[in-house]
């Protein structure tokens, strides 16, 4: 059942924050232990002043995760650090609760991220939405083609979601927001580590910008936590954009990732027999639809072959077989607030 934030008391929330975010307590651990308290009819506040042994055996924790817990913060401290970042604009949404993004919630389910932090209007991921992803190093072919799919993307009446590197990320976010749509950004470290831009200041201040951080606001970059977003984004996305790639990076695994989730993949070629991106003629090998694209000065919005991979009905191709191997993501949570 999803629940209203306004009902958690803050200790509790503070208390549940404190366990979702100890290093090794990856969504699926915290589940097990959200679900064993609920039959128990116990809180987290009462799960912090368990012994260690009771945290073993009737948790299953290993000890790893037992150190953990035991290093979680007095809770009346993380309550001031959670009002801390809400006033700077961050608010903590669980799973369980009416904001949390549904169509992450409902794809990924167990494996759903347990917490996010987010500001600007959630609302704008519970429309249809268009994985925009690819390399941080585009080449002026890969820049254009970013800004005419998400160009299209806001056209249709879609969102644009990514991440928040230099390249394809920032320059699909710019380009809908420039052409007044919306965007979802979700970032691979902790909001500490957030700078907006300009651009990002007006859209949140129109109510056109949302960013999610699923990590603790301390939680710094690294391959993880990079993973642990991007399977987010695909979970996220109606459809997942190749713009520009090469054979190997976070595209690749972000675009791999849709794949298993039956999300229908698009990959940018380019046309009049120019040479494609590696990376993109490697997924088209591997099911992702082909996508004729070339720039075209006199008529730059000219997107018609766009249309098509915008059907309701447009299914997923993907013809291999990957085991994603992120279900537990317990090696990814780690610094406290």
């Amino acid at each position: 059942m999803r629940v209203a934030d306004s009902r958690i008391n803050p200790l509790e929330k503070a208390a549940r924050y404190g366990v979702a975010s100890c290093r090794g307590i990856g969504p699926v651990t915290f589940d097990r232990i959200e679900q064993a308290l609920a039959a128990a009819s116990e809180s987290f506040l009462e799960l912090l002043k368990l012994s260690e042994k009771e945290w073993e055996q009737r948790f299953g924790l290993t000890v790893r995760q037992v150190e953990a817990l035991n290093a979680v913060p007095d809770v009346e401290r993380l309550v001031g650090r959670l009002a801390h970042w809400d006033t700077l604009g961050w608010r903590l949404v669980f799973k369980d609760t009416q904001e949390y993004p549904r169509r992450l919630a409902e794809t990924l389910d167990r494996r759903a991220p347990s917490f996010f932090f987010a500001r600007g209007p959630l609302s704008l991921c519970e429309g249809p939405m268009a994985g925009v992803i690819g390399t941080r190093t585009p080449t002026r072919w890969g820049k254009a083609a970013a800004a005419a799919v998400a160009r299209e993307t806001v056209r249709r009446g879609w969102r644009v979601v990514s991440g928040y590197a230099d390249g394809v990320d920032r320059t699909a976010h710019w380009s809908a927001v420039s052409a007044g749509g919306g965007t979802i950004l979700v970032l691979p470290y902790g909001i500490q580590d957030w700078s907006g831009r300009e651009w990002t200041t007006i859209a949140e201040s129109e109510g056109r910008l949302c960013v999610l951080s699923q990590f603790p606001p301390g939680q710094g970059f690294s391959a993880g936590t990079a993973m642990a977003r991007n399977l987010s984004v695909a979970a996220l996305s109606n459809r997942v954009w190749v713009i520009e790639s090469r054979r190997r990076g976070g595209a690749m695994e972000t675009a791999r990732m849709a794949f298993e989730l039956k999300r229908p993949v698009m990959a940018l070629m380019r046309a009049e027999g120019r040479r494609s991106p590696t990376g993109n003629r490697a997924l088209i090998g591997e099911g992702a639809y082909p996508v004729d694209w070339d720039i075209d000065d006199k008529k730059p919005d000219s997107a018609q072959q766009f249309a098509p991979f915008f059907d309701g009905n447009l299914a997923s191709r993907y013809h291999g077989q990957l085991e994603l191997e992120l279900s537990q993501h317990d090696d990814i949570s780690g610094k406290d607030a």
